[in-house]
Formats: C-alpha cells, structure tokens, sequence
C-alpha cells in the first residue's frame, strides 16, 4: 500500500497522468473519469495544476485494512493552495497490488 501512495507522489511530481491512470488508480475509479471531458488524464491532471507539493505523504498511524484484506485507507497529506490537507485516500486490492479507489477531504 505503502508502495502505490509512493508511486502516485512520484507520478504526480513528473505530472504522468498517464501512469497515475493505467497503474495507480482503480479500474473502477478510472471508469468513472473517463467519463468525464476529456476522460481520467484531463481529470487527473486539473488536479494536480491546483497541487501546490506534489509530494503525497502517510500520515503516522494513518493506515488501515479492512479484515477482508480487499479495501484499505490511508491518511495522506498534501499542500494546497498554501495549506496542509489531511485527506483519506480509499484502496482496494487489484490483480495482487494495491489501488486507489477514491479520495476523501
């Protein structure tokens, strides 16, 4: 789980929309945004221009795994317009790796 969170921080530093949408996220959620104009990479991308640091840290104690082993959370926090956020971030186990299935403020 640790590793995914990772590699969203380093994807979205790089602003690799594509990789954050074909490897990081959750089939599920990039159904959703493709959805939208412009499909998951525009999505994705408006959302990293209004990211002031990309750089997306665990919070300490911040994780948990349901007892099914399927879905976690994870308390992240990122810098917004000049501001710290503590967001939790939703995942789920896919094909034997941990992906991102929402995110909530």
């Amino acid at each position: 789980m640790a590793q995914t969170i990772d590699n969203l921080s380093s994807a979205a530093a790089s602003h690799d929309t594509a990789k954050i949408c074909k490897t990081i996220l959750a089939t599920t959620l990039v159904s959703k945004l493709n959805q939208a104009s412009g499909g998951c990479q525009r999505a994705i991308g408006n959302q990293l221009d209004d990211t002031d640091n990309l750089d997306v840290t665990v919070v300490s104690n911040g994780v948990h795994v349901a007892p099914t082993g399927q879905t976690a959370t994870a308390q992240v926090k990122s810098t917004r317009s000049g501001h710290d956020h503590i967001d939790t971030l939703t995942l789920v186990s896919q094909n034997g790796s941990w992906r991102i299935s929402g995110l909530a403020s």
